[in-house]
């Protein structure tokens, strides 16, 4: 099992946590006239120059605001990430043929979708 170094992971990870908490808040304190990527490359920008600091705790808010930033100029850019949903079982897809077999478009014909069919 690997050894965690707390002093060294605990202010990391706050600042990450501190840096996406002010990334989100940057968009609220800006006006509402400027353009939708504005404040995700404020956050962005500011990330990088944190970064660059000696304390881990503000190199961690600077990969918070990084990660808040990017996520945000790609929303902005019309990149909203892989949308989850599940496949539902094959006895509740609807039917889009008009029939009340399963679609062709899922694999299967209609002598196959009948349990005298298998």
């Amino acid at each position: 099992m690997p050894k965690f170094n707390l002093k060294k992971t605990l202010p990391e990870a706050g600042g990450i946590i501190a840096g996406s908490f002010l990334g989100k808040k940057v968009a609220t304190m800006l006006p509402a006239s400027l353009p939708t990527f504005t404040a995700p490359a404020v956050n962005t920008v500011v990330g990088i120059m944190l970064l660059n600091s000696k304390n881990s705790m503000m190199r961690g808010a600077g990969a918070g605001l990084i990660a808040a930033g990017g996520d945000g100029l790609l929303a902005a850019a019309g990149i909203n990430g892989y949308d989850y949903m599940p496949l539902p079982e094959q006895n509740y897809i609807t039917p889009v043929n008009g029939t009340d077999s399963p679609s062709p478009l899922n694999g299967l014909d209609n002598a196959m979708a009948t349990p005298d069919g298998l």
